[in-house]
């Protein structure tokens, strides 16, 4: 039986959905081709992980690389600091004062815009001890 899947280990598959289009190829046309069963094909639906073995037949029938996929997949969700911050019951005003740096440096970091990796570690401790967490919690690596 499989795990419960943790709500921030969601997987947005937009950019294999896309690639559909492009192919005039739909969903099940692809599950068929790629003899994906009705469990994963389930995962899908709700946005859980799937099997890396799919995901290579995916890219076969799609014509692309496997970093194609995932490099977009990643790209839609939510940053480890945005988890964080939920996980807080926090919003991105209330941290900012919390942490003393501007409201919008955060939103910058939690939508992608700005990467927190590459701000001061000063920067970072600080929003880091507003989450009474680790630097390590709110990087995303």
């Amino acid at each position: 039986m499989k795990r419960p899947v943790d709500p921030k280990d969601k997987v947005d598959y937009r950019e294999i959905w896309k690639r559909l289009i492009d192919e005039h190829m739909t969903k099940t046309e692809l599950m068929d081709r790629a003899e994906v069963p009705s469990s994963e094909r389930t995962c899908l639906h709700n946005g859980d992980p799937i099997s890396i073995l799919y995901l290579l037949r995916f890219c076969k029938i799609l014509h692309c690389e496997l970093y194609e996929l995932l490099g977009t997949v990643n790209q839609y969700r939510e940053t480890r600091l945005t988890i964080m911050r939920k996980r807080n019951s926090l919003t991105v005003k209330q941290l900012s004062e919390m942490a003393g740096i501007q409201q919008d440096q955060l939103a910058r970091f939690e939508n992608r815009v700005d990467r927190i990796e590459e701000a001061s570690v000063e920067t970072v401790y600080k929003i880091a001890k507003a989450l009474t967490c680790k630097i390590e919690d709110i990087i995303d690596i």
